[in-house]
């Protein structure tokens, strides 16, 4: 239907970790053993009243933003990072982007930092850190089914082996790969992206990271069915607005035969129309964008035997599987309007999307400046800085046409109508300013 069809050929995740197993009389390195870091210690030690005091004299010895977010990341990764503590490390990076941007206001950057160590810190469990600093035994053989299974014991060892095998980044893009087969959890394959940015943040603790990729993936052990290969063409011309209307006109027209740049901007498009419907904190709104972001990121990082299959299950998991919202505001219908965009944020979120159209159109840089001072004196959730770096990612790897669309969505972000702060921001600001 769009054009010339070129073939396209992929050796698939299956295939891929197949080849990553080892026969079980190869010898392995010996197992990494990690030693706590003493100003770790000290934050595990603190009670929740007194944790911001301990971070704060850490800042005032002189610990740079990222050695403090480093020491947060750790918190519940030496603790758990196999369950619902991953939101709290998944915050880091994004914190991180903001904390270290040196164009916003130094003490807000400060307390971004701190709001992330109160987050980790709560889900802390201190009497897992002999588990997490404990170094477990290899086994080089079945590691996909270690890896398949749903016991998270069996994956941190799986993961392990892979490190000390392959080093770690073979072993977190194998795993990456791994994470876009989940089928159900959406938290999978975000969390395997994610994950990814934190390595150098946590130096060398990091292989504690693929422990917590591959053990997090436990908790969605249904392996989806391989996907039928789209036949890409990366000359194609057509638009991601034309395949959207052709779609919203008949959402079974074949997408054979469009690139593949076109095909996530399709995706990230999508997801913008479900943004304007679900403008809640931790919504299918979020989290359509979120997975969009980590897909795409997975799909750029990959070999390129591997985008085939990775490529066709993103289509199937954004396009094919997940309808468009029922009522939801078609994006190929809605033009700018010259208005202030912060001025008309709302519980209707298309007026002032419309308004942030016209506003990207004559200052960008003005409007993401905006943007990213708002939500860090305003974010005050995980979700909140999670969807504005995916919408920020989203919008960097976009043409034009797509890119503005993709900005003015964090309009809808919840965050973008609060105007409320952290509920502890008095009392670090006033630690901040003290000076021992």
């Amino acid at each position: 239907m769009w054009g010339a069809v070129g073939a396209s050929a992929a050796l698939g995740a299956s295939a891929l970790i197949g080849r990553w197993e080892g026969r079980s009389d190869e010898a392995a390195p010996a197992p990494a053993r990690h030693d706590l870091d003493s100003r770790v210690d000290a934050l595990l030690a603190s009670a929740s009243d007194d944790v911001l005091a301990v971070a704060v004299r850490m800042l005032h010895d002189g610990a740079s933003l990222s050695e403090l977010l480093g020491l947060a990341t750790l918190l519940p990764l030496l603790t758990g990072g196999d369950g619902e503590d991953i939101h709290a490390l998944a915050t880091i990076a994004p914190i991180t982007e903001l904390a270290l941007n040196e164009a916003l206001p130094e003490v807000e950057r400060q307390l971004a930092a701190l709001w992330a160590v109160e987050s980790a810190h709560a889900w802390a469990q201190p009497q897992r850190v002999a588990l997490a600093l404990e170094p477990l035994d290899h086994d080089l053989a079945g590691l996909r089914a270690h890896l398949d299974a749903d016991d998270a014991l069996q994956a941190k060892r799986a993961a392990d082996t892979l490190v000390s095998w392959r080093g770690l980044d073979a072993a977190m893009a194998l795993l990456r790969t791994h994470a876009t087969r989940r089928q159900n959890d959406v938290h999978v394959p975000i969390w395997a992206f994610m994950a990814g940015q934190l390595v150098e943040t946590v130096g060398e603790y990091a292989p504690l990271l693929a422990r917590s990729v591959a053990a997090y993936a436990t908790r969605d052990a249904e392996i989806d069915a391989p996907p039928r290969l789209l036949a890409t063409d990366e000359e194609a011309s057509v638009s991601a607005f034309e395949v959207m209307r052709a779609l919203d006109w008949a959402p079974r027209t074949s997408l054979d035969g469009v690139s593949s740049q076109t095909l996530w901007e399709v995706m990230a498009l999508r997801a913008v129309e479900t943004r304007l419907a679900d403008t809640s904190a931790s919504g299918l709104g979020v989290h359509h964008t979120t997975s969009v972001d980590a897909l795409w990121s997975i799909w750029k990082q990959a070999a390129p035997e591997e985008r085939p299959e990775m490529l066709a299950r993103a289509v199937r998991r954004t396009l094919e599987r997940r309808a468009p919202v029922l009522g939801a505001t078609r994006v190929t219908e809605l033009e700018p309007s010259v208005d202030d965009p912060f001025e008309r944020v709302d519980d209707d979120p298309v007026p002032a999307y419309r308004a942030a159209l016209h506003a990207l159109s004559v200052d960008e840089d003005g409007f993401i400046d905006r943007v990213n001072r708002h939500v860090l004196s305003h974010a005050t959730e995980p979700h909140a800085f999670k969807h504005w770096s995916s919408v920020l990612r989203i919008a960097g790897r976009s043409r034009a046409s797509v890119r503005h669309p993709v900005l003015a969505s964090m309009m809808a972000s919840h965050v973008m109508r609060s105007r409320s702060t952290w509920w502890r921001r008095e009392e670090a600001t006033r630690l901040l300013r003290q000076r021992t």
